[in-house]
């Protein structure tokens, strides 16, 4: 059912560094910034509780974080994808530091033996000790530095395991993990229609009818909202907490999830008998225990990171967290501070762009974009560019006295100061075009862009484009399976 494809908890992330789990969302936390936004030491890029991290070693480390995320993702991160991923690794990084400082305050270290063990697992696991040593020594690393890497390791394992040593699992809490429930819902996109069908429920309409009436979810209004059965941990928690709190019969009040609000009817609660609980208890309690243990790391993870005393002493990514937490004067102040270390770098200009947009000061923001477009041939640049355009566009139209009732495009043609920034947007956007040869998506997307602004003759060129890469793609494919059914009527 799309519904419940779609309505999987997939909100937190979780990553696992050296066996301690951190949580990084979008914003890692809300920090004091200790210190001021000044220089410091170029050799550094941040500290914690007085921990530095070495510019050139976070450097390095990071191009093999890139490289390997870009080829995961095929090639498509972009130069605007750095920054975060900048930010988050260095958080990774300095909560990984500050880790290792509590693991020494409990007296936890890893001993010889236990080094020398896992050393001796990996050679075996490549092929013996002279195989390890050359692929350390094709990568650059040595074994000291490997070494190193699997004391951490141990110490962090012996750490997670003295954070979670009482954390425990109680036969009621398996068998309500294994509980199931039957459950049916109506999906709809605004609070007020919720509301009123939640009072048509209760003055006695049928549930099912409502549900194919109204219902968003396409998956399940045509069975009158029907989810069938379904545990613990499929649903989003709001979700989740509303049926499993319903009782058999009952209808929730509109619940509010990222879909949008919910009327829930729970049908049927289901519960294993002591047979079926014998034999589903053992994978149940395993998983449930590791869960509540994730959910203690985690929380002693935060509790540690809020505490903590952060410096981060590079400009671009100390502005990359102000803008996070809604500090946008902060940020630009930073922004613009990096931008006296690297002038017109474009990728600075963009994030700049980016905040001065979220100020609310499109007009900065898109001097800003103009500036970064100039000195990068990126597509997201130069698409962001043309959105911000737009919105610079439409509020100039938006200015005038006017009733008239046209097209953007339409008033670009009749106004020079309009036709000037649209004139700006084109060359970007041809630029764009140009650099992206045979890429199918960024013709598309450019001819997107173009379809927005009502510019459907260069739309229609992007399309045109399209298809003569296609049909060259499709021609190339026909030669190389005429040649192989030429080679193999010759054998």
């Amino acid at each position: 059912m799309a519904f419940m494809s779609k309505i999987r908890d997939n909100t937190k992330v979780i990553l696992v560094v050296a066996g301690i789990i951190l949580v990084i969302g979008t914003v890692a936390a809300t920090f004091a910034f200790a210190g001021s936004a000044g220089k410091a030491p170029s050799k550094y890029i941040a500290e914690i509780n007085g921990i530095k991290l070495e510019r050139n070693q976070f450097e390095q480390d990071f191009y093999y974080v890139w490289q390997q995320q870009n080829q995961m993702s095929y090639g498509q991160l972009t130069g605007l994808d750095q920054e975060p991923m900048r930010a988050q690794y260095m958080m990774q990084l300095l909560m990984r530091e500050a880790l290792l400082d509590e693991a020494k305050k409990l007296g936890l270290d890893a001993t010889k033996e236990e080094i020398d063990a896992e050393m001796a697992q990996i050679a075996e696991a490549v092929g013996g000790a002279d195989e390890l040593k050359a692929r350390l020594d094709i990568i650059g690393i040595s074994e000291d530095t490997l070494k190193e890497d699997i004391r951490n390791s141990v110490i962090f394992e012996k750490l997670q395991d003295e954070i979670t040593k009482d954390v425990d699992v109680t036969d009621d809490e398996v068998r309500q993990q294994l509980e199931e429930v039957n459950a049916s819902h109506i999906l709809v996109d605004n609070e007020e229609l919720a509301n009123e069908l939640y009072q048509k429920l209760q003055d006695g309409a049928d549930f099912a009818e409502l549900a194919k009436e109204y219902s968003l979810d396409t998956g399940s209004k045509d069975d009158g909202g029907a989810l069938g059965f379904f545990g613990r941990g499929v649903m989003i928690s709001e979700f989740e907490d509303a049926a499993f709190n319903l009782e058999a019969g009952e209808i929730s009040e509109p619940v509010r999830s990222q879909f949008g609000y919910h009327i829930i009817k729970t049908i049927e609660h289901k519960v294993l008998d002591d047979e079926e609980f014998a034999e589903k208890k053992d994978e149940a309690r395993e998983k449930l225990l590791l869960d509540k243990k994730n959910n203690v790391l985690s929380q002693y993870v935060s509790a540690l990171q809020a505490k903590s005393k952060i410096k981060i002493y590079d400009s671009q990514l100390r502005a990359w967290f102000e803008l996070s937490e809604g500090k946008i004067e902060d940020a630009i102040k930073s922004y613009n501070e990096a931008l006296k270390d690297r002038p017109g770098d474009p990728y600075i200009l963009a994030s700049l762009a980016e905040a001065y947009r979220r100020k609310g000061d499109i007009d900065t923001a898109w001097d800003n974009y103009r500036k970064a477009s100039a000195g990068s041939n990126e597509l997201a640049i130069k698409l962001n560019m043309a959105l911000i355009g737009q919105t610079k566009m439409q509020n100039i139209v938006n200015a005038k006295e006017t009733e008239e009732e046209k097209s953007l495009f339409e008033w670009t043609l009749e106004d020079e100061e309009l036709k000037a920034i649209y004139a700006d947007i084109v060359k970007a956007l041809d630029e764009a075009s140009s650099s992206a040869g045979e890429d199918l998506l960024s013709h598309l997307q450019l001819a997107q862009v173009f379809n927005m602004f009502g510019d459907t003759e260069r739309g229609q060129a992007e399309m045109d484009k399209i298809k003569a890469i296609t049909e060259k793609i499709d021609a190339e494919e026909s030669l190389d399976e005429d040649a192989d059914s030429l080679e193999n009527t010759e054998d």
